[in-house]
């Protein structure tokens, strides 16, 4: 109960997995224990993924760098979804896109180029958002 997932969130990676071309990583500042256990908890399988977390690199932009490396992808390719004001940080300082989500709004509010979203409620505008995001790349 304690780690529930952002409503929608594993059918819409599910989505991203089964139905488009889109590559899946996880990059995370929970250490791998931690985000297995927290997957777990919510029906899905770290290990089905290409991840990185702080167990390997405690700065987050070397978690994603190493997440894109694993799963075979350019950096120049890679479209961050993140929560927090480090997701932000870490997405500037690395040139990559970022798509707010969860209840952050007023936080995402401040950045008028960050696509924000509370949930994954509507799959069909965050993967809209998701593909505008790498063609403006």
């Amino acid at each position: 109960e304690s780690f529930s997932p952002i409503r929608g969130a594993p059918r819409f990676v599910e989505y991203l997995l089964n139905h488009t071309s889109h590559d899946v990583a996880i990059a995370t500042g929970c250490f791998e224990s931690e985000a297995a256990f927290k997957l777990e908890c919510i029906g899905m399988d770290i290990d089905k993924f290409p991840y990185a977390t702080s167990s390997d690199f405690p700065v987050r932009e070397k978690v994603i760098r190493l997440a894109a490396h694993r799963a075979g992808c350019r950096l120049s390719s890679v479209v961050y979804f993140g929560d927090a004001s480090w997701d932000i940080r870490a997405s500037q300082n690395m040139g990559i896109p970022l798509i707010g989500i969860g209840h952050n709004a007023d936080l995402f509010a401040q950045h008028e180029r960050i696509d924000y979203f509370r949930d994954f409620s509507e799959p069909e505008k965050v993967l809209k958002a998701l593909e505008m995001s790498r063609f403006n790349q």
